[in-house]
């Protein structure tokens, strides 16, 4: 085999540099494009760019608070690269203006799926980290796969209530083969991370206390003690360890 002619190395380099420059020219336009589209065009930016409005959603909730100020959504849209009136955005997504959005005001059917499912599994398993490892990933793998939320939709008899194809796109990254324990609670997988692989420091939830406050009790009855924190519920106090390995 020949070797590569200067010429022959400018020539490659210069197709680098116009591919390169096609590529941020069009995520520029793409940017552009939903910016102009108001909260539905904004959902599709984080589709398109994380995978799902969820996904999109944890990386604007960097501090996993459940919950934006309008300072912390500005500073998130602008490092996501969103090109859009921000403040008209807001608007739309603060849907009760008090200043602060969740992700039901993201997206409403997203939300509510999401929360609906965590809170079965908070009532069957007392805390996350249990029902990660026992309800979850229950071939300690690491990662979920679209049968193994399907198979937790079943055992917690929620067919009735819950897709759980709808689900898994709901969770999804972009580009992954599984979504991990990280991905799927953040606040947890730290709780598990410092030490706590029974769940037991019982710290309240945020973000399923925003959902709370969204939906209200009767429709989200989320477990006292994680709303509150302050200890393990009573749930908790009986449900034998987590089994696998680190996710």
């Amino acid at each position: 085999q020949s070797e590569t002619t200067p010429v022959l190395e400018q020539r490659m380099a210069f197709a680098r540099a116009i591919k390169d420059y096609n590529k941020h020219t069009k995520s520029s336009d793409d940017a552009e494009f939903w910016g102009a589209r108001g909260a539905a065009g904004f959902r599709l930016f984080l589709k398109n760019k994380f995978g799902s409005v969820m996904a999109g959603w944890r990386a604007l909730d960097t501090d996993v608070s459940g919950q934006l100020s309008f300072g912390e959504f500005c500073g998130a849209c602008r490092s996501m690269g969103y090109a859009g009136n921000l403040k008209k955005l807001w608007c739309e997504l603060d849907v009760n203006c008090n200043g602060i959005v969740s992700i039901m005001e993201l997206d409403p059917e997203v939300g509510t799926t999401v929360g609906k499912f965590k809170v079965a599994l908070l009532h069957e398993y007392g805390n996350m980290v249990t029902a990660w490892f026992k309800g979850i990933d229950t071939n300690s793998s690491g990662k979920i796969e679209e049968k193994e939320i399907l198979a937790a939709v079943d055992r917690l008899n929620l067919n009735d209530q819950i897709d759980g194809n709808k689900l898994f796109k709901m969770l999804a990254l972009h580009g992954s083969h599984g979504l991990t324990f990280q991905d799927f609670d953040p606040a947890a997988y730290g709780q598990w991370l410092g030490g706590d692989t029974l769940g037991l420091t019982g710290k309240a939830s945020k973000e399923l206390a925003a959902l709370h406050r969204t939906l209200g009790k009767d429709d989200l009855p989320v477990p006292k003690d994680q709303l509150e924190g302050g200890g393990p519920g009573l749930v908790q106090k009986w449900r034998g360890p987590p089994t696998g390995e680190d996710p």
